[in-house]
């Protein structure tokens, strides 16, 4: 099995050139030897960081390397064995069926239903078959922005992604829309480390200031009801926990504090077990 990716020597050459930038900038919070190992798969698949072909970061102590479907792409257009792909959407309307070699799949262009899934065919010139990955929605789909906004391309991401690693035997790295649904983590914009929000520290944020405020909980729930349109802050959507937070920064009030005692167990569902607290009452 051929599994040698061509790599650009000139990338290789400018990658070296440019270590210094690289560990201040795009792995900045890599140790030496994390920052290496970042190198090596950046020099082995032939990914540009400039690019953001190739990302490092960290949660908590735990370093991860990670590229995108484009990356994963960009590995197997380097291959000289690759043979293009297929790769498509499945809606609960259409004709689907699962061949040896393939898939049978037709649609018409209106009311096709509901996102079933994705699947990606990926062709080598020396197999006798496709590698074929199928991700089924429901498994994949994360409470975030970009999933509300894009359903169908994030679900196609995820099966590219997939089938590109499988079919060229990638190691070493994640994909980007894999990681971008960890748990205790938001993804705003782009991926990288400046944009990656802990949910833990934001929800200890929110706990302290609702104290120091005098925020109760009853007048939270009201806060989130009015501006947010929701009743718990784990309800919220990426980006309006850092502007519930900024609000209850600005609120005044005399009523009474909110008691949290935040342990390392719950701390990222503390804040919407006590907003919830009475609401059965």
């Amino acid at each position: 099995m051929n599994n040698i990716i061509e790599v650009d020597n000139s990338l290789i050459q400018a990658l070296e050139e440019k270590k210094d930038v690289l560990k201040r900038t795009v792995a900045k919070s890599a140790t030496n030897d994390e920052f290496e190992m970042f190198m090596h798969l950046a020099k082995q698949y032939g990914l540009d960081p400039f690019q953001k072909e190739i990302f490092f970061w960290k949660y908590d102590k735990d370093p991860t390397i990670m590229t995108s479907r484009d990356g994963y792409l960009k590995i197997a257009n380097h291959h000289p064995e690759f043979n293009g792909y297929v790769a498509d959407v499945v809606y609960e309307n259409d004709s689907f069926k699962k061949l040896m070699d393939g898939v049978e799949h037709n649609y018409q262009l209106k009311d096709r239903g509901a996102i079933i899934g994705a699947y990606c065919l990926v062709y080598r010139k020396d197999r006798a078959f496709p590698v074929y990955v199928f991700a089924p929605y429901e498994d994949y789909k994360r409470n975030s922005q970009v999933w509300s906004n894009y359903p169908n391309a994030m679900i196609l991401k995820c099966a590219e992604s997939m089938a590109l690693k499988r079919a060229f035997s990638v190691s070493g790295l994640v994909s980007k829309e894999e990681m971008g649904y960890q748990e205790n983590q938001i993804v705003e914009g782009d991926f990288n480390d400046s944009h990656i929000i802990n949910k833990k520290r934001m929800y200890k944020e929110i706990s302290k200031v609702m104290e120091e405020k005098g925020i109760s909980k009853e007048e939270g729930r009201q806060l989130l009801k009015r501006d947010y349109n929701v009743e718990s802050v784990a309800d919220l959507k990426n980006g309006n926990i850092k502007s519930f937070l900024d609000d209850l920064k600005s609120y005044q009030n005399e009523s009474e504090v909110i008691d949290v005692e935040m342990s390392d167990e719950d701390l990222a569902e503390e804040v919407a077990v006590a907003l919830e607290g009475d609401r059965g009452k």
